[in-house]
């Protein structure tokens, strides 16, 4: 696990008190921990550089463990200093959100078994990515022809084309 770099608690007032807490790890990543679920989404990284690696899991002060779920909206947009999205083979990612490398750098990203929805526009603008990686064990999409990445449908009205290379 990687450590923690710091800890941001932001209060919204309402009726209740919401407590949400964002923790930003020496890699540049920022998550937001959902406790009711036990999981955490990338919400942000504009530290992040290079190959980045999105752990299966993130630890709170106390030591509790929140499975990586999300790469949240507009999570690594704009962000011009990666290169690599490197997921572990045990990842719990099962999600990526609209705009997430929107007009990044990203040239290489991994795709585990667990994803099962990709935003149509999450890849917008990522004129560099060249390079995707599907496990073969996932059932929802699919990298064809070092090309196209697919989602596949399980009627027979054709698949639907996520991403195409811009090269």
């Amino acid at each position: 696990n990687s450590k923690i770099h710091s800890i941001i608690v932001l209060n919204y007032l309402f009726k209740n008190i919401n407590i949400v807490m964002i923790i930003e790890l020496e890699s540049g990543l920022r998550f937001q921990l959902d406790k009711s679920t036990s999981t955490a989404t990338v919400v942000t990284s504009p530290l992040a550089t290079g190959h980045v690696q999105i752990p299966r899991t993130i630890s709170d002060l106390n030591g509790v463990n929140y499975i990586i779920t999300t790469i949240g909206v507009e999570s690594f947009k704009d962000n011009k200093n990666i290169q690599d999205i490197i997921l572990p083979d045990d990842s719990g990612l099962t999600s990526i959100e609209a705009f997430a490398f929107s007009n990044s750098s990203v040239r290489k990203i991994s795709f585990p078994a667990c994803l099962e929805h990709l935003d149509a526009k999450c890849f917008e603008g990522a004129d560099n990515l060249v390079e995707i990686e599907v496990s073969d064990s996932n059932q929802v999409y699919e990298y064809l022809d070092n090309k196209y990445l697919i989602q596949k449908q399980k009627e027979q009205t054709g698949d639907i084309l996520i991403f195409g290379r811009k090269d």
